[in-house]
């Protein structure tokens, strides 16, 4: 399969930075998606949170001096009090603008359940050392800005071994490339974008090698879709009357289509085409009398009445794989049709006597 070797991730600032925290670009919301439908784990540090919420403001003060320069740079433009030229001079309110853009923050990390790693357990030894010897993320021993950086590597190294995880260091850092070199644990990626290019490669690949396991035992499902059909609720749609029995002649699974999955166990549906006898009693409203006092119609007697029948449903399957899916380990039919009752027509459509 593809060399996906984790579905967890961590975002460093300079990510969002580079993306001028566009929340609304595609590769945060492809992020959002994942984390919804396909179980990614996201981390972060208190520290990274903070370092984030820090450059928001700095962005935002900038863009304000820069708002402001222009305005002054086209002064003559505020002769014409019509838009869109007016709404270039209304007044910008930074503590409004900072409220919005870390909202926007802060609903990504709730959309994606980002986690966070603390970073009080590290040890200040562990970093000195490292400061002291120009260990990654120290390049030279210099730049005081790096301590943070020590401390989130440490942090989410330490968590790695607490937990026997890997995670996906998404970072534009340089530093942070060398602190992940010759680590197992730590795997550098330097955009977003390929850490989703991996997850879409090892997810085809997945639903593939899936596929072509249910396919292998697909007259088994069949059978076991045969057996659960009965169990669903029929009814006349066009007569008063009831579906005494269900006979089943033949299932036929035509497309397996992979939906989602979390780890070792995998969700599909199946295309499927029943064929099938139902026995049918109703009314003859033919022999019926209308009854004056009790206003209603009273039939005399019943008819029964074999219908053949043809559908075609869709059947939710969950199966649970040996990984790297190489063998079924047990499967379960979760639904049939949706659950939902299927009616049956005594009389084709556009029947009339």
């Amino acid at each position: 399969m593809s060399n996906l070797e984790t579905r967890n991730i961590f975002i460093d600032t300079s990510i969002f930075v580079r993306n001028k925290f566009q929340f609304h670009d595609e590769g945060f919301q492809r992020l959002v998606q994942l984390r919804k439908f396909r179980s990614i784990r996201l981390y972060t540090t208190d520290i990274t949170k903070n370092e984030i919420l820090l450059k928001i403001e700095e962005f935002v003060e900038k863009a304000i001096r820069s708002a402001g320069k222009f305005r002054s740079d086209a002064t003559i433009l505020s002769n014409i009090d019509t838009p869109p030229f007016s709404e270039v001079f209304i007044r910008l309110d930074k503590d409004d603008i900072l409220e919005k853009i870390k909202q926007k923050y802060t609903s990504f990390s709730e959309e994606t359940k980002t986690r966070e790693i603390n970073v009080e357990s590290v040890s200040n030894e562990i970093i000195f050392h490292k400061y002291f010897n120009s260990i990654a993320p120290f390049s030279s021993g210099e730049k005081k800005c790096e301590f943070p950086d020590a401390f989130v590597v440490e942090a989410i190294s330490d968590w790695c071994g607490r937990q026997n995880e890997k995670i996906y260091l998404i970072s534009g850092d340089k530093d942070f490339q060398g602190a992940c070199e010759g680590s197992e644990k730590l795997l550098y990626l330097d955009k977003i974008e390929e850490f989703i290019s991996l997850i879409n490669e090892h997810d085809k690949e997945y639903g593939n090698k899936a596929i072509k396991l249910i396919d292998e035992i697909k007259n088994e499902i069949e059978t076991q879709i045969e057996d659960s059909f009965t169990y669903l609720g029929f009814w006349l749609e066009d007569q008063d009357g009831e579906v005494l029995d269900i006979d089943v002649h033949s299932v036929n699974i035509k497309n397996i289509y992979f939906i989602d999955y979390d780890n070792d166990t995998g969700y599909f549906e199946l295309e499927t085409d029943i064929d099938y006898s139902a026995e049918v009693e109703y009314d003859d409203l033919d022999t019926a009398h209308y009854d004056s006092e009790d206003k209603q119609l009273y039939p005399w007697r019943r008819i029964s009445k074999q219908l053949e029948e043809s559908e075609e449903i869709m059947v939710n399957l969950r199966v649970d794989f040996d990984v790297p899916v190489t063998k079924i380990q047990n499967y379960t039919i979760l639904n049939i049709n949706s659950g939902q009752d299927i009616s049956l027509r005594v009389e084709e459509p556009g029947f009339f006597k």
